[in-house]
């Protein structure tokens, strides 16, 4: 799996923004082009990156309608904290640009 980057510093290498540690969201079963714990992260980390959902799922090959499914999943607790700490990032980055 490939992130893209921007040509930015990435936000995760930023310390007065961090992403906070998440559990991923567990799956029923595991498909290599589904949503891995890898996937997931790299999500996140593109979010945070982006500030674009749409952007964010397209840069780890998923799609957004996906992601939003996962997001209601009833065990995606940790992650949607996450997403929501990574979409401030994200949208503070597009401010700051």
């Amino acid at each position: 799996m490939r992130v893209r980057k921007t040509k930015d510093t990435p936000v995760k290498n930023n310390p007065a923004r961090t992403l906070p540690a998440f559990t991923p969201v567990p799956r029923k079963t595991q498909r290599h082009d589904g949503w891995t714990p890898e996937r997931q992260h790299g999500f996140i980390e593109a979010l945070a990156d982006y500030g674009s959902v749409r952007a964010a799922a397209h840069a780890v090959g998923m799609t957004p309608e996906s992601a939003y499914l996962l997001r209601r999943h009833p065990e995606a607790k940790s992650f949607r904290k996450a997403w929501e700490a990574a979409l401030d990032l994200g949208m503070q980055r597009i401010e700051d640009v």
